[in-house]
């Protein structure tokens, strides 16, 4: 995986927004360093059977509500094509997921699909790990951002809504 191109794209989007602002005292228009991981034509695999997402119940905080159903049209670093099913929410907090990935060659990687156990924090972010990779989700506006740490490397993504 080559998540450091990510890192350096996101401290030159930094420095250009810095020095944009400075430049005759303008206003600029902000950056979304995530702008380019959405993709809506994004794919990634089929599921050779059915999931289903089972509403959160009313004991489950609202905030943790907003992470139920399938997430897509996304991409790690702009580049690896991702979906993520959010099946159930537990009022505790834990929260069964399906991740989906497309194949991409350039980092290694192939076509997957798992199923995995993750947690909602006080702070109202998604958890899950397993091996060397660590990933957190929010909400925000309607749209479930992440960050990906894998073997050191962090990539960023965003995702829209999609219908199960």
């Amino acid at each position: 995986m080559r998540p450091a191109r990510m890192t350096k794209y996101a401290a030159a989007l930094a420095v250009a927004a810095t020095l944009a602002g400075c430049a005759g005292g303008e206003k600029t228009a902000e950056v979304d360093p995530y702008a380019h991981t959405r993709d809506s034509s994004c794919y990634t695999v089929d599921l050779f059977t059915d999931v289903e997402i089972t509403p959160p119940a009313p004991s489950v905080p609202s905030d943790w509500k907003a992470f139920s159903g399938r997430w897509g049209g996304g991409k790690w670093a702009g580049e690896w094509c991702h979906d993520l099913y959010v099946l159930n929410i537990a009022p505790t907090g834990e929260v069964q997921v399906v991740e989906t990935y497309a194949p991409y060659a350039p980092w290694g990687k192939r076509a997957t699909a798992f199923t995995r156990r993750a947690t909602i924090g006080k702070d109202g972010k998604l958890r899950l790990r397993y091996g060397d990779t660590s990933l957190v989700y929010w909400v925000k506006d309607g749209v479930l951002y992440g960050e990906r740490d894998e073997a050191g490397g962090k990539t960023i993504i965003a995702m829209e809504r999609r219908a199960a």
